[in-house]
């Protein structure tokens, strides 16, 4: 019995980023459902990040510090890659070196006060790192197996309440569920882009509520697998006149840390080939059909990147 209870107990987990120690991450984020370009339409797009993370001498404090950076970005919109480059990618997230608690809580950052042009339910340039390498705080006393804890952070002006579950231990694996949710009230003008109270076409009311799954390595102190799933509603309500609209938007995060040795996650590139049924089309008609969907990704990029926020196009 005392075997069992011992087993269930876990030591305090806490991140580890010893100075001059690097670590390499695959970050996606793909989005399906209402996007805020071209005046709001319903489509898909993915964002596809690799991030390297330096652990940095500590600060004045004490406390340890981190940076982090991309190494390469990639942007799909409606199923098209879309030429930005890396420094492009890099105005809307650019270096950043935190402070940190051992068990996650970010002390303080240098990331710029960037405002993007709208706004995108659990997603905060300002809060790179919670979103990649930092997804979760640890309770300072230490954790047990089936035993829950919750925390807040501030995303966009407004708190994401986190439940965490440790649901099992393998080896030395620590595999965490997570629950989370967050009710925000922005303002937006006729275009749907970001707005102040007092200049609004309509307010907009989004609920977001989200699961996740986490794995841990307790001996490295670092998440190497992140999974979160959320689903927002949005309610855009008119400040004259009161029409309503509702909004749903899918957001699927996955951050995982590559091992060393191993090359970023890439695409494999798409048949040029095009078909109706069975019947292959001739290179004309399919060349005809890239033209096409070239064209329609260069202007889509434009309108893309404000809804990123990202000024260099």
């Amino acid at each position: 019995m005392l075997t069992i209870l011992a087993a269930a107990l876990i030591t305090p987990a806490a991140y580890s980023f010893p100075p001059g120690s690097k670590l390499n991450f695959d970050m996606t984020v793909d989005l399906q459902g209402f996007l805020p370009i071209m005046g709001g339409i319903n489509g898909d797009a993915s964002i596809q990040l690799g991030v390297l993370v330096v652990g940095e001498k500590r600060d004045a404090s004490g406390n340890p510090q981190a940076s982090s950076d991309l190494t390469s970005a990639k942007v799909i919109f409606g199923g098209a890659e879309l030429p930005f480059g890396l420094d492009q990618v890099r105005d809307s997230f650019p270096k950043t070196t935190i402070s940190m608690s051992p068990q996650g809580k970010v002390l303080k950052t240098d990331a710029p006060d960037i405002n993007p042009p709208v706004t995108l339910p659990g997603l905060d340039v300002k809060r790179f790192p919670e979103i990649s390498y930092l997804p979760v705080e640890f309770p300072a006393a230490g954790i047990e197996v089936g035993k829950s804890w919750s925390f807040k952070r501030q995303f966009n002006g407004s708190e994401i309440s986190y439940t965490v579950t440790p649901s099992k231990l393998e080896g030395e694996t620590l595999h965490l569920d997570v629950k989370l949710d967050q009710t925000n009230l922005t303002y937006e003008d006729s275009s749907g882009g970001n707005a102040t109270k007092q200049s609004a076409y309509a307010k907009v009311t989004t609920v977001m509520q989200g699961t996740g799954t986490i794995k841990f390595d307790l001996k490295r102190g670092v998440a190497k697998d992140v999974r979160v799933v959320t689903d927002s509603t949005s309610t855009s309500e008119a400040v004259v006149g009161g029409k309503k609209t509702e909004r749903k938007l899918k957001t699927t995060l996955n951050v995982k840390l590559r091992e060393l040795g191993k090359s970023a996650n890439t695409n494999p590139p798409k048949s040029r080939a095009r078909y109706i049924g069975d019947w292959q089309l001739p290179d004309w008609a399919s060349g005809a059909i890239d033209t096409t969907q070239r064209w329609a990704s260069t202007a889509a990029m434009r309108l893309f990147a404000l809804f990123m926020g990202f000024r260099r196009v």
